[in-house]
C-alpha cells in the first residue's frame, strides 16, 4: 500500500527553499504513482558546479522555506567564486 506525503503550501514553482546548507529555486513538483512527492530545484551551487536540475525526493526536514536575502546571498558567495576562478583562467591564459 502506497503511503501519501502530506505537502506544505510552500512547495511550490517558483519557492525559494532550504535542502540541507544550500539553497534554491524550485522548478517543478511532481508525485510519483507510489505516493511520492518529487521536487526539481536549481541552484547556485549546482550551476557554479556545472551540475543539472535535481530530482530530490521530499522530505521535511530537508527542504525547508528559505527567504530570498538567504538565496541572494547564496548567489553572491557563488558569483563571487565564479569571478576568482576567472581570473585564475585568465592569469593561465597571460591576460
Amino acid at each position: 500500500m502506497a503511503t501519501t506525503t502530506i505537502v506544505p503550501d510552500y512547495l511550490q514553482v517558483g519557492a525559494i527553499v532550504k535542502v540541507n546548507e544550500w539553497y534554491g529555486q524550485i522548478v517543478d513538483v511532481a508525485a510519483t504513482a507510489q505516493g511520492k512527492v518529487m521536487v526539481l530545484i536549481t541552484s547556485p551551487k549546482a550551476i557554479f558546479r556545472n551540475h543539472r536540475d535535481e530530482w530530490l525526493e521530499f522530505d521535511p526536514a530537508l527542504i525547508t522555506p528559505a527567504t530570498p536575502v538567504d538565496y541572494r546571498r547564496d548567489i553572491e558567495y557563488y558569483a563571487k567564486r565564479t569571478r576568482l576562478n576567472l581570473e585564475k583562467l585568465e592569469r593561465l591564459a597571460g591576460m
